[in-house]
């Protein structure tokens, strides 16, 4: 970009991003409308997120790269990880997944929802910076965009 500061990639970390046509429940519902947002600002965002029931394991939707993680045990719906103890190994699966992301640096991390508290604080220990919530808003205030 000229005469701005470049444009960082966005690795968003969340427990579920539903493919557009299925975006039903409101953590997913936001997750995707940001991403969007983020897109729309030449953000490059790539989802990294659990993979329930019938989810497809990577597809690239309106700009949006996303990868789906298996959990350990098979999922039917993002509402079955909050039951039978999944949660706990889920998110470190997902935060297993997540390290291995971080490889290549020039990516902040957003981490969305309280159940990703622990691969927050696993990237962060790595020094991927890591940005908890990321409203569209504060994209243009922290100079990423001219």
């Amino acid at each position: 970009m000229p005469g701005g500061a470049a444009l960082p990639e966005v690795l968003l970390v969340a427990p579920h991003f539903p493919s557009p046509e299925h975006a039903r429940d409101g953590q997913g519902v936001y997750v995707l409308e940001v991403a969007r947002a983020l897109v729309a600002q030449g953000i490059r965002v790539r989802a990294l997120v659990l993979r329930f029931g019938g989810d497809r394991a990577q597809e690239q939707v309106e700009g949006i790269q996303i990868q789906r993680v298996d959990p350990p045990q098979p999922i039917e719906s993002v509402f079955g990880l909050y039951s039978g103890g999944n949660l706990g190994p889920a998110m470190e699966t997902l935060a297993r997944a997540a390290k291995a992301e971080t490889g290549s640096q020039g990516f902040v991390a957003w981490c969305h929802g309280y159940e990703c508290g622990a691969v927050a604080q696993t990237l962060a220990a790595l020094g991927v910076p890591v940005v908890g919530v990321l409203p569209c808003s504060s994209v243009e205030r922290r100079g990423w965009k001219e």
